[in-house]
């Protein structure tokens, strides 16, 4: 047992510095403001290290701008008060031969990750590139380390097919990506790991008042990551009643406790929002207004060559849903979900794509085929892995085709990417169930694919 604990411990370890190392080793070769607005997170940490607090709409280099897409370097004219005329700063360099977007900063979203970042970036006095972009790199090293810890709770201490869920989060090529460089996802897929570890802890041991403080806590932290994490909560919320149900009374104090603990980790948000912006909670209303107004006083050469923020979803184009391209989405949408690099433009061989979702789909196939064997080799696993793989990743989407359809048309991967950490699990806790020495294979096989995989899209891609 002793022997079993510290394998388990040189294991996680190993994984941590594994995900660290490789996260580091990727962004020492993506040079600044070379992925999806990295300019706009890094200016958020820096503005929080140098100031001491969150910034505003108000602040300079906060409002909505434009963005040079030929060259992505951001430009950030003014509204006149009185006459509403767009100013440009003198030195703004505008080629009215490229194309332009409008774009709005981060301030909408919640900032708990830049927060975070940018007060340790003020206390250790380091604000160059590779001190802005470690949290993220941590955050993807500790998702994998609670996955894997998920992975021991939920198969009782079995060792490889939690190693191989933490190695696959580890070394997912786009994942990895988002801990190389500047940008609030990884803190997502962190804190969905985070309480993914603490909801199978609950189901094997029980919901006390220690674990429930522990659960309302992660869910803050959800709360607090990014808003498509959202789409997790009516599934957390059928699996806290199934606990409820099965735990009865003594469960009901316990689960109150981490109800008031995620509204009072989170809540701070929601309050300094309704005070700052006029009411609205979630900032929506004021943000709308304000890209209304930049947008009218673009001039009109600019405006011809300017892609308006928000203005070509299908929706406001007038198109119905039988003309929205689904299998051209879904194509897009899971290849920047495995991999899709650069501002989202480097795109891997199409065999890369076909071998890693089959080998995951069939990990998954594999474990729900175990699960529904009867007798005493059929796999048991807590529910909360079950509800959070295939149903959250299907509602995550759900949610990515609404925001493309009514809001904006890019297919969004990345909004998938928190949905990993169970899928793994299950994929792991499948591989392992293979009649004997394949199941003894199969999932070191799995980490051989992950690890060859993500170098190769390393030395080529990135």
């Amino acid at each position: 047992m002793h022997q079993g604990k510290s394998a388990a411990i040189i294991a996680g370890v190993l994984l941590f510095v594994l995900a660290l190392v490789n996260c580091l080793w990727w962004s020492a070769s993506i040079e600044y403001n070379g992925a999806p607005d990295e300019y706009e997170h890094i200016k958020t940490r820096r503005f929080i290290a140098e100031h001491g607090r969150l910034p505003r709409s108000d602040d300079p280099g906060f409002g909505i701008h434009l963005l040079d897409s030929n060259t992505k370097q951001p430009l950030y004219p003014l509204l006149d008060a009185h006459s509403g005329a767009m100013l440009f700063p003198t030195h703004a360099r505008i080629d009215l031969k490229h194309r332009y977007e409008v774009r709005q900063p981060y301030i909408w979203t919640p900032q708990l990750a830049h927060l975070l970042a940018g007060r340790a970036m003020r206390l250790s006095g380091m604000q160059g590139l590779s001190a802005t972009r470690a949290f993220n790199a941590l955050c993807v090293a500790a998702a994998a380390l609670l996955c894997f810890v998920a992975g021991m709770i939920a198969g009782q201490g079995r060792l490889v097919p939690a190693l191989a869920a933490g190695a696959g989060l580890a070394l997912w090529p786009q994942l990895t990506f988002i801990g190389a460089y500047a940008n609030d996802d990884a803190f997502a897929v962190f804190s969905v790991a985070a309480l993914l570890a603490v909801c199978c802890s609950i189901e094997l041991r029980g919901l006390n008042y220690c674990r429930a403080l522990l659960l309302g806590l992660c869910m803050g932290l959800a709360l607090l990551s990014k808003l498509y994490v959202y789409a997790l909560f009516p599934l957390l919320g059928l699996w806290l009643l199934l606990r409820l149900r099965a735990q009865g009374r003594n469960a009901v104090g316990p689960g109150i406790l981490a109800l008031v603990a995620a509204a009072l980790c989170s809540g701070w948000w929601f309050v300094r929002n309704a005070v700052l912006l006029q009411g609205s909670v979630l900032g929506r209303d004021v943000l709308y207004q304000q890209i209304k107004r930049f947008s009218q006083a673009l001039p009109p050469e600019l405006a011809q060559r300017t892609h308006l923020l928000y203005a070509d979803s299908f929706s406001r184009l007038g198109q119905s849903w039988s003309e929205f391209p689904l299998l051209r989405w879904l194509k897009i949408t899971f290849a920047s979900c495995y991999g899709m690099f650069g501002w989202m433009d480097r795109i891997l061989p199409p065999a890369l794509y076909w071998i890693a979702f089959a080998a995951l789909l069939l990990g998954l196939a594999t474990a729900a085929a175990a699960a529904v064997r009867r007798g005493e080799t059929r796999l048991r696993l807590p529910s909360a892995l079950w509800l959070l793989g295939l149903p959250y990743m299907l509602l995550l989407l759900l949610l990515s085709l609404y925001n493309s359809y009514y809001v904006d048309m890019q297919p969004q991967g990345r909004y998938l990417l928190s949905s990993l950490p169970a899928l793994l699990l299950l994929a792991g806790f499948g591989a392992a169930s293979l009649h004997g020495r394949l199941g003894r294979i199969a999932p070191l096989a799995l980490c051989a694919l992950y690890l060859a995989f993500n170098l190769l899209c390393r030395l080529q891609y990135v």
